[in-house]
């Protein structure tokens, strides 16, 4: 597939989760604020007339810089989540080869890793804040300058609307607008630019999924039919569909890539891993597949499987149900017996033979509950061995036909691995078709088949005679060795069912597989002026022009400035020297004061928004480094599910809300404490009443976080096995595939979302009665204070008798 594993818990982690939460809280906003700013608007038009336009222009102005602002606002957004999508991928990574990754004592090389991932990435979230920040400096100078300009056009055209009734409207009516357009509707498009964002990723992955299910499976495969993988027409492919029998697997001139259509790396071509290859396997045999590392002996099982692989060209047919056993063993949360009969009915007899070929007896008796106890979260902790053992019994208990086996004696000792070959290869599986992929020579003497693999070449023979045949067809790039496989016999008699052609291409300069060591080329320099004489020259690119212009701005810039500074010294040397500098001195000091005053509201709004980033930064170097240096029986006690729910959705709460509520806070804080002091100083009779609204304030506030606290750990805790579980499918996804299970573990999944919404909805039901609980409070507040001051004004135009 075109995404990996990192991109699809971004999607699932963070991106849905905004879905849920932003959606709700920000759209409609968005939509209730603008209906609020055409009221406001119209308000001021139907009052003020034609001279509202000016001011209006201010505010039309602002929004423009915005709206412009939101492009560049998407792209940083996009870019910071395929960095967030690469650190998770970085850290599934981890936590999934955590015990080598200790062995090996590469904690050091995870940790640098992750933590510059997380620079990128938090470089971007902070471009973003700058730009909310710049719009949110405005809501300090915006709402005054629109005052300003009203009533500068209202002096020169019409002062008799100049009256206290009319400057206090018009001031009312400017700070609700400007407070929407600088603060509100800015906040508004930040956090849709996220909403926007998701849905695109999301829609670009059920794209992506559904262009390579079109790709792969073309033809998929019909039960007791033959099933090719090739573009045929419908009478050709009927044709084709012949009933067999018995079991058998034929490649006819395959051809298999690797996709990577992913835009988070820069790689552009897709990746060969199996070229032109030919197999035809009739018999009930093993088949051992050998080669070096990169080869392609996972690929060449993979394209045996229906879909895992797109295949270019040529043709796969395969007849009977497949088992397969992936190189890094699998297991699911659940009893050790669900993992071994994996939907399959329970027979007793069969069961029994299978643990006791693949030598879990022993290890079953070391259990409490033996085959019935609990493997994952809060259970019993299985070595890589006893993993590999499982798997294969899952395997062997399915009865299939044909049976891909990626390495299966890698975690097994000589002993017990010598039994298991015994007892299952050479047991229960000998009436199978069986490709097993392995590295240890001491069973390719056993084998039926050998195919050994190369990064070059691709070899076929038996352990019988080899008799070279004349070449099917020359490709000197591509197939360098072709071998036809017959039995001891004659010339003439009965092949054997093994026929294998063609070569694998290497993997190892591909940007994908860093761990492999890239070819370094050299060339001399009489070589590299011929090859750059004949690369087509191309056009300067606009950044270059732009950096070439700009470049002597600033000795530009001082010339004009020595330029006018002459101009002036010529003039005011027929001014009075003490008058001119008096005014000078004055003239500075107003434009010196008020650039100063617009850099410190600009720098207030943008420490208050970056110093969180920097913390949030911080402390997730710290949870790395923890993380990394915890000790085994962490990992054992805690879920994969639980730990990439602190590293996504709770470092990205706080990288999204902690700024925005932070600022928020200082927004409303001070206006707040200022209408409170304003209703002191009117009236002492007040104070008691202001007391009372503030004890219930804080108390209704003190109930609601104690609750809302313990909903939020619950959502948190309700998330964790949620992720765990898609973590844990798309390890096994194969296997999940090969035997049919997709259906159950999709249901798994509906089931851990709805338990997670559960949780969701309880906390916005007491949101909700939070906040309809202190509007009212307010309300009446708001209320008494309004008849308090009617009552008792002492003015006579506007006292009630």
């Amino acid at each position: 597939m075109s995404m990996n594993a990192g991109e699809v818990m971004e999607l699932v982690c963070d991106d849905t989760h905004r879905l849920v939460t932003m959606a709700d809280q920000f759209l409609p906003n968005l939509v209730r604020q603008t209906a609020k700013v055409i009221v406001y608007i119209t308000w001021l038009l139907y009052f003020v007339g034609w001279n509202f336009v000016p001011g209006l222009g201010v505010f039309t102005i602002l929004a423009l810089f915005r709206l412009c602002m939101t492009k560049i606002d998407i792209n940083y957004r996009k870019k910071a989540s395929q960095l967030s999508e690469k650190r998770l991928g970085y850290l599934r990574e981890v936590l999934t080869i955590i015990h080598s990754v200790k062995l090996n004592c590469l904690e050091h090389v995870y940790e640098g890793k992750i933590q510059r991932t997380r620079w990128q990435e938090i470089k971007y979230k902070a471009k973003r804040w700058i730009i909310l920040s710049a719009s949110f400096s405005f809501t300090s100078c915006g709402q005054h300058l629109s005052t300003f300009v009203i009533v500068l056009v209202l002096i020169y055209t019409d002062r008799s609307m100049l009256t206290f009734d009319n400057l206090f409207t018009i001031m009312v009516l400017s700070v609700g607008i400007g407070e929407i357009i600088c603060m509100k509707l800015p906040i508004s498009i930040h956090f849709s630019t996220d909403i926007i964002t998701g849905l695109t990723r999301i829609q670009r992955f059920l794209e992506s999924c559904d262009a390579t299910h079109d790709t792969i499976n073309e033809f998929p495969p019909t039960k007791g039919k033959v099933s090719e993988i090739d573009e045929k027409s419908s009478d050709d492919k009927k044709s084709s569909e012949v009933v067999r029998e018995t079991p058998y697997v034929c490649l006819d001139n395959v051809f298999c890539k690797l996709l990577t259509s992913n835009a988070s790396y820069a790689q552009t071509e897709d990746v060969t891993l199996l070229n032109d290859i030919s197999i035809t396997i009739s018999s009930k045999k093993l088949v051992i597949i050998t080669g070096s590392v990169g080869s392609g002996k996972s690929s060449l099982l993979s394209s045996i499987l229906h879909g895992e692989l797109h295949i270019a060209k040529g043709s796969i047919k395969h007849f009977g149900n497949i088992a397969y056993v992936s190189d890094t063993p699998w297991v699911f949360p659940g009893t050790i017996r669900e993992n071994i009969l994996f939907g399959l009915a329970y027979d007793e007899e069969w069961y029994s033979n299978t643990i006791k070929a693949c030598q879990l007896e022993r290890d079953f008796k070391r259990f409490p509950d033996q085959d019935l106890s609990h493997i994952g979260e809060h259970g019993a902790t299985l070595s890589g061995g006893q993993r590999t053992r499982i798997a294969l019994a899952r395997a062997v208990y399915s009865r299939a036909d044909i049976y891909l086996l990626d390495d299966p004696f890698s975690s097994l000792d000589a002993k017990v691995a010598e039994n298991v070959f015994n007892n299952v290869f050479k047991g229960l599986l000998s009436e199978r078709i069986v490709f097993a992929v392995t590295l240890n020579p001491r069973y390719l003497a056993q084998a039926d088949y050998i195919v050994k693999l190369t990064k070059a070449d691709f070899f076929g023979f038996p352990l019988q005679n080899i008799r070279p045949c004349s070449l099917v067809r020359s490709k000197p790039a591509q197939a360098d060795y072709i071998v036809k496989l017959t039995k001891g016999s004659p010339k003439g008699q009965n092949e054997l069912p093994l026929q294998v052609q063609g070569c694998v291409q290497s993997r190892a300069t591909h940007p994908l597989f860093p761990s492999l060591k890239l070819a370094v080329w050299t060339i001399s320099a009489e070589q590299f002026s011929k090859a750059s004489s004949r690369q087509p020259h191309k056009p300067v690119s606009s950044s270059t022009l732009s950096r070439w212009v700009t470049r002597p701005s600033l000795p530009i810039s001082l010339l004009c400035v020595k330029r006018v500074w002459s101009s002036l010294r010529e003039q005011w040397k027929n001014v009075d020297a003490f008058t001119l500098f008096i005014d000078h001195c004055c003239w500075t000091r107003s434009h010196v004061s008020l650039v100063v005053t617009i850099l410190i509201v600009i720098l207030s709004k943008l420490s208050i928004f970056l110093v969180p980033i920097r913390a949030n930064y911080r402390v997730h170097n710290k949870m790395v480094t923890c993380l990394l240096q915890a000790p085994s029986h962490f990992y054992a006690v805690n879920s994969a599910g639980r730990i990439l729910n602190r590293f996504s959705q709770d470092i990205n709460n706080l990288d999204d809300l902690l700024p925005f509520n932070l600022v928020y806070f200082f927004q409303c804080a001070a206006p707040g404490l200022g209408a409170i002091v304003l209703c002191f100083l009117s009236s002492v009779y007040l104070i008691p009443v202001c007391f009372v609204v503030l004890g219930l304030c804080f108390g209704i506030s003190k109930f609601f976080f104690s609750s809302a606290m313990d909903i939020k750990r619950l959502m948190s805790e309700s998330g964790s096995p949620l992720y765990s579980h898609f973590s844990n499918t798309m390890e096994g996804v194969r296997t999940i595939r090969v035997h049919k299970r997709q259906q159950s573990f999709i249901e798994s999944a509906y089931r851990h979302i709805d338990h997670q919404h559960e949780a969701m909805f309880a906390y916005y039901t007491a949101a909700r009665w939070f906040g309809i609980t202190l509007d009212l409070v307010l309300g009446m507040f708001c209320v008494l204070v309004g008849l308090f001051e009617l009552y008792t004004v002492k003015d006579s135009s506007t006292a009630v008798s």
